[in-house]
C-alpha cells in the first residue's frame, strides 16, 4: 500500500495538477507514509498554489488597470516562478496607464503653468 502511495505521489507531483496532488497527498498520509516521503508532492502543490494564485491577481490587476496593483502582481507572478510570457500582458497594461499618467501630469502642469 505504501509503494502504490509512493508512486502516486510521484506521479501527482509530475502532472503538475492541484486537484490531483491533494488526493494523492491525502492517500498517502492515509497509508502511513512520512512527513519526509510528502514534502516533494506538498512542495510541488505549494507552488502551484502560489502561481494560481499569482494568475489570479495578475488578471485582476489587469482588469483594473491599477499601476500600484499591476506592479505587486508582476513583482507576485516573478516570485512564483511563472513564465515571462505570463507576467506580458500586465506589463504592457502598467507601460500603457504610466504612459497615461505622465501624459496627465503634463497636462496638469501645462494648464498650471498658463
Amino acid at each position: 500500500k505504501k509503494g502504490e502511495a509512493r508512486a502516486a505521489l510521484k506521479k501527482a507531483v509530475g502532472t503538475q495538477d492541484e486537484g490531483h496532488l491533494r488526493s494523492a497527498i491525502k492517500t498517502a498520509e492515509g497509508a502511513g507514509l512520512t512527513p519526509k516521503d510528502l514534502e516533494p508532492a506538498r512542495a510541488a502543490l505549494k507552488a502551484l498554489e502560489a502561481k494560481t494564485a499569482a494568475r489570479k491577481q495578475l488578471r485582476e490587476a489587469i482588469a483594473a488597470k491599477d499601476m500600484d496593483m499591476l506592479r505587486a502582481a508582476i513583482r507576485t507572478g516573478k516570485a512564483a516562478g511563472l513564465p515571462g510570457e505570463e507576467l506580458e500582458e500586465a506589463s504592457k497594461v502598467l507601460a500603457e496607464e504610466e504612459r497615461k499618467a505622465a501624459a496627465r501630469s503634463g497636462l496638469k502642469q501645462a494648464v498650471q503653468n498658463r
